[in-house]
């Protein structure tokens, strides 16, 4: 039996609390019988250990576990601390340490270099308007950092919050003077004792917990209020208003994702919440010990909880520091042990949390990785998340799957009661040697595996988690699963319900949107903006992947169009390819179906005179004719054409006058007789000029006939006579005139025409 009770006392006297012994070995998978029975220490009872891989390791990251002041610069592992407590981290993966009993903030950059950023060194308080690093603190418990990189410091000796912004110190809250006073004032104005523990909310207010004033405060745009405690120390108040509670010594607070308060009720060894303005016990039953990991929270014993801090699963991590324990309380209310075995002192590194051993761990924060503020271990630890981090995935696409390892490291049976994850876009693939069918047990030594995919339903973030149920201790053993969605990707094709169109003509533009690959996931919202060079012609909503813009406006001439879709929240936005739309003036042509005619005088000839409509022609052509001299006469008929959308003609009539001139010198009927006279005459003249008795004879015959001739011509010619008969030429002008579009427009065709 002593066998038994020696490591049972010890163990006591390690971690400064008892740990209710029946919770304690049932919750290690120990049966306190079988223990008895077989005569051996429990620290060398049979037991599961549940490994998991990826991550679940545990590791140092600041801190040699000797107490001082060094290292700055340099690696963090290697620095020295001395009691660091609350911790912080901002967006880009710092850790900001208060290094308590050095009177600094201290930052852990992602590259584990440690540098001071706040105090010199020199326990007091000095400093405020000045560099930060030059100003003093007083045992520095609490540190917060906004999403501005704000820093806020419970400068808990000095009765102050102080603030770091731009590298510049000042006070915060607190005039410096141990006391209560100064609700719904400014806060630089109040009293405040020994304030600890610091949360920020979405907005922008700081609460933090007055410890010695057994109350928590807010401060809201400068002015302080109690939200929680009636500073009366003690415990009472549940179900009931926040501010008429007791509390005892806080020392912790934090947010959730709904911005319920969660305090660290320390001397009452419970967890509060407030919700509403009411208050609430969340965790602990008021009695120290440790017991309650399975069950709900409420049932659960812890001792002096000192640190909170949630996840992104809305998970608590809870530094229960008499049990020299880290818990979790998952979103459901259930508790369990994380990290640490219980025993105080130090161990564990690169090994699996439950198997730490942690010494008055004060502080805890959680970016995924758990952070613990080991306080007299002088260090910072970190636990790797047990995580599956998928790659980016296109919305509604599974990715492979990736594979989670269960082991069993310990000396007895590990049972796998369950394995849950909430139906999502992670999903069991079904292909893991764990199998599907629960439970399962994994005999010591041995492993299987899980295999999970991804398959967003959206854009952006998503985070979730695998739950898997044991024997082990630290059940449910939790897999952070992480990844990020993309958008679908898409393209957009334009149609034109006509290409070449009038002046006027209504055209229709019809977008569609398809994506490039297969996807399981919901339609195209969203819209598509039309677009004529760099001006927008309209913006329509999208209706079962498509959208339709009408318009008749279109100014004449060429058009570059394109359809551009915005995207919504789960499709990618796209331009169509350029589409050329071409609007014609809307207009005609006349053609004639010669150019060129001859007639006689008296004779007509009969010509097509077409219009030829462009494309969306809708008017009407009236036509007339029009002779360059009143030689000629012509005519249309019809005189007016209706395209209607094809070439109609019309028949043109072009008539020579028969007075028509051939272009000979006119002469009349007098002048006919004269050449005629004229013409016989001259070989009477011939004939005088040699006179003879036969020329005389003759000259006297030609000259009778000659009067005969000239008497008698002049009776048989009635008309015009010319000499040399040249053709002459002449135009008809055929002239169209329409009004289409509220303008008009003329066109004219010419024919040549030859009078011979």
């Amino acid at each position: 039996m002593a066998l038994i009770m020696f490591p049972l006392l010890c163990s006591v006297s390690k971690g400064g609390s008892l740990r209710a012994l029946s919770g304690s070995l049932l919750t290690r998978g120990l049966a306190l019988a079988a223990v008895i029975l077989a005569l051996i220490p429990i620290s060398s009872a049979q037991a599961p250990v549940m490994v998991l891989t990826p991550g679940g390791k545990s590791h140092t990251i600041a801190g040699t576990g000797d107490s001082g002041f060094a290292g700055d610069n340099g690696q963090a592992a290697s620095a020295l601390l001395a009691e660091p407590g609350a911790l912080a981290g901002d967006e880009v993966g710092n850790i900001y340490v208060a290094d308590t009993y050095n009177h600094r903030i201290r930052r852990i950059a992602s590259d584990g270099t440690i540098t001071t950023i706040a105090g010199n060194g020199t326990q007091g308080h000095s400093g405020d308007g000045g560099p930060a690093t030059a100003g003093s603190l007083n045992k520095p418990m609490g540190v917060a950092v906004d999403s501005s990189g704000n820093l806020y410091i419970a400068d808990t000796g000095n009765h102050r919050i102080r603030i770091v912004s731009g590298g510049v110190i000042a006070t915060f809250a607190g005039t410096g003077t141990a006391g209560f006073g100064g609700d719904n004032g400014l806060a630089i104005n109040a009293l405040l004792h020994g304030p600890r523990g610091i949360a920020l909310d979405h907005v922008g207010n700081v609460y933090f917990t007055d410890t010695n004033n057994h109350v928590v405060r807010r401060v809201s745009a400068g002015l302080i209020s109690t939200v929680a405690g009636n500073t009366e120390q003690g415990f009472s108040g549940d179900g009931g208003t926040a501010t008429r509670a007791s509390l005892d010594s806080p020392v912790a607070v934090a947010l959730d994702s709904s911005e319920n308060l969660y305090i660290a009720d320390t001397g009452n060894h419970r967890l509060r919440k407030v919700a509403n303005g009411i208050i609430l016990t969340y965790a602990g039953t008021g009695a120290p010990g440790f017991s309650g990991d399975g069950g709900a929270a409420v049932n659960a014993q812890m001792v002096r909880p000192r640190g909170l801090a949630f996840d992104i699963f809305d998970n608590v991590y809870v530094a229960d520091t008499g049990n020299q324990v880290i818990r979790r309380i998952d979103s459901a209310g259930v508790i369990a042990s994380f990290a640490g075995s219980g025993e105080q002192g130090f161990g564990g590194d690169e090994g699996v949390p439950a198997l730490m051993e942690l010494d008055s761990p004060t502080g805890v924060f959680s970016n995924r990785n758990i952070y613990i503020g080991d306080a007299r271990n002088h260090r910072i630890r970190r636990v790797d998340a047990t995580a599956l981090r998928f790659a980016d995935q296109i919305a509604g696409t599974a990715s492979s799957p990736q594979t989670i390892t269960v082991s069993n490291s310990g000396s007895a049976m590990l049972n796998l009661f369950s394995v849950a994850l909430p139906a999502g876009p992670y999903q069991m693939a079904n292909t893991g040697s764990c199998g599907a069918l629960f439970p399962i047990a994994l005999a010591p030594g041995s492993n299987c595996t899980l295999d999970v995919t991804f398959r967003p339903r959206d854009t952006g973030p998503v985070a979730d988690s695998l739950e898997i149920a044991d024997n082990a201790v630290g059940s449910p053993h939790i897999v952070s699963l992480t990844g990020h969605g993309l958008p679908i990707p898409t393209a957009v094709t334009l149609q034109s319900s006509q290409l070449t169109t009038g002046l006027g003509q209504p055209v229709t533009l019809t977008a569609s949107v398809a994506v490039t690959i297969a996807t399981q996931a919901r339609g195209a919202g969203g819209s598509i903006t039309f677009v004529d060079e760099a001006n927008s012609l309209a913006t329509v909503p999208i209706v079962s992947r498509m959208a339709t813009y009408t318009s008749s406006t279109f100014a004449p001439g060429t058009h570059i169009l394109l359809a551009r879709y915005s995207g919504d929240a789960l499709y990618q936005p796209s331009v169509s390819t350029a589409l050329t739309q071409t609007v014609t003036t809307g207009g005609y042509s006349l053609i004639a179906s010669a150019a060129a005619i001859s007639l006689r005088p008296g004779s007509l000839s009969r010509l097509n005179i077409a219009v030829v409509p462009d494309t969306g022609f809708t008017g009407q052509v009236a036509l007339t004719c029009s002779p360059s001299s009143a030689v000629l006469s012509c005519g249309l008929n019809p005189a007016t054409l209706t395209p209607s959308g094809s070439t109609v003609s019309a028949t043109l009539t072009i008539i020579a006058s028969p007075n028509a001139s051939l272009g000979a010198f006119p002469l009349g009927k007098h002048g006919v007789s004269f050449l005629y006279a004229f013409g016989l005459l001259i070989p009477a003249f011939v004939l005088l000029a040699r006179p003879t008795e036969r020329s005389k004879e003759i000259q006297r015959s030609l000259l009778a006939l000659v009067l005969f001739l000239a008497g008698l011509i002049p009776g048989c010619s009635s008309t015009q006579v010319g000499v040399g008969k040249s053709p002459r030429s002449y135009t008809a002008t055929v002239s169209g005139l329409s009004s289409t579009g509220g303008s008009q427009e003329a066109h004219q065709v010419v024919i040549n025409v030859t009078v011979e």
